[in-house]
């Protein structure tokens, strides 16, 4: 991979044999994905209308990577693992299983002045649960191995037009700790 992500088990993929006329000189590593993927994604919303024109959406998600081998993780583990997946005497403490849930009250679409919804959601990934190249970039920097919740806003302020406000805190599943708080806010215009 030419540009890893934070999250996913890398594991080097060339056994490093030193010069012997320059012992101490560069020895470039390539790193890879320790882990394969073939991610199961399960997804499903319930819209309640029973307060119009207040709308509540509930909405899950469910990730398994079916590829992910544990066992095989902790025999490479006696070889190099990198990521946020060793601790406990290099012990492998990563996972296969990524879930999301989310609650959504307001205005179902934004379409004119003063529409309004807010939601929260709460994400847990765990570190081989799905690429972490193609995860969400703002939740925890981009990435897997993370978990924490979402709350987000918005506001119509025009036909077509709204603000959107957005505060993402997330920590580290497994590994030491890092702790990442976004606060974005977003001019969304439709044509």
């Amino acid at each position: 991979m030419l540009f890893p992500s934070n999250g996913n088990t890398m594991a080097e993929l060339r056994n490093l044999v030193p010069n012997p006329n320059n012992p101490s000189g560069p020895q470039p590593q390539y790193f890879g994905l320790a882990s394969a993927f073939n991610v199961l994604d399960l997804h499903g919303r319930v819209d309640i209308d029973t307060f119009k024109p207040i709308g509540v959406a509930l909405e899950g998600e469910f990730s398994d990577n079916l590829a992910f081998n544990r066992a095989s993780l902790q025999s490479q583990a006696s070889a190099r693992l990198l990521g946020n997946d060793e601790s406990n005497n290099g012990t492998f403490q990563g996972g296969n299983m990524a879930w999301m849930v989310r609650a959504t009250v307001g205005t179902p679409e934004i379409a004119k002045r003063w529409d309004w919804n807010v939601s929260l959601t709460y994400k847990y990934l765990e570190s081989d649960s799905v690429l972490a190249a193609l995860n969400d970039p703002d939740f925890h920097l981009g990435g897997t191995n993370a978990k924490g919740f979402i709350l987000a806003g918005n506001l119509g302020i025009a036909r077509n037009a709204w603000i959107t406000a957005k505060w993402l805190s997330s920590n580290q599943v497994s590994g030491p700790t890092y702790v990442v708080d976004v606060v974005q806010a977003d001019l969304n215009v439709r044509f």
